[in-house]
């Protein structure tokens, strides 16, 4: 179902009115389905993408907010690292229950002297926000080896879009629109309806 769809007709049968001057105006109308697709993404993480962290020898912590920028948080699926052979570009991976995400203040009980710990092999990841920056840390710090390259992949919610184009279609990212979330399309129109008929109120 495409924008011009949703702000239309989906939402002339939803709210009994074909108004797009007065009260449910064109503009009130896309910025409530637009308003709906951030919703649905927040509650549901549909819209999600795996980036490539390039990690450094001694180094803890990365700004991952500054390698995406249109992070929300992290996915539930987990963070693995990739180790790759330089010479062979065979590959294996750290993940599951050898890299575990914990908090900081568990960090604290449990790891005494953590953060001055000798680098070695991440058994833990952690977040941690400090003022604006977002940073994502890996506990011992990584330990490389000249002949290996490591690299965290680290599934993220990320923001949706916002529709412009008429033909535009809803949990697009770079392009590729999720064919699987197409049924659930009318729930955006559903849910900006809601928002929309809080403009009723004086009448």
């Amino acid at each position: 179902m495409d924008f011009v769809t949703l702000y239309g007709i989906e939402l002339d049968r939803e709210l009994a009115s074909a108004d797009r001057t007065q009260r449910f105006t064109t503009t009130r109308r896309k910025a409530a389905v637009n308003a709906a697709q951030r919703e649905w993404n927040e509650r549901t993480e549909c819209l999600q993408s795996q980036t490539s962290l390039a990690l450094v020898s001694g180094t803890q912590e990365y700004d991952f907010e500054a390698t995406l920028s249109t992070f929300i948080r992290l996915a539930k699926q987990g963070i693995s690292i990739e180790i790759t052979v330089t010479a062979t570009a065979a590959t294996r991976y750290l993940e599951g229950d050898d890299l575990r995400v914990i908090s900081v203040e568990r960090l604290n009980v449990e790891e005494s002297g953590w953060r001055s710990a000798s680098a070695g092999t991440p058994r833990y990841v952690y977040t941690r926000l400090v003022g604006g920056t977002y940073y994502l840390g890996f506990y011992p710090k990584p330990s490389i080896p000249s002949t290996e390259t490591w690299a965290a992949l680290v599934p993220a919610v990320i923001l949706t879009t916002d529709l412009s184009a008429d033909a535009g279609v809803p949990f697009t990212s770079a392009s590729n629109a999720i064919v699987s979330l197409v049924p659930f399309h009318r729930a955006l129109a559903h849910y900006a309806a809601f928002d929309l008929e809080k403009l009723r109120k004086d009448s």
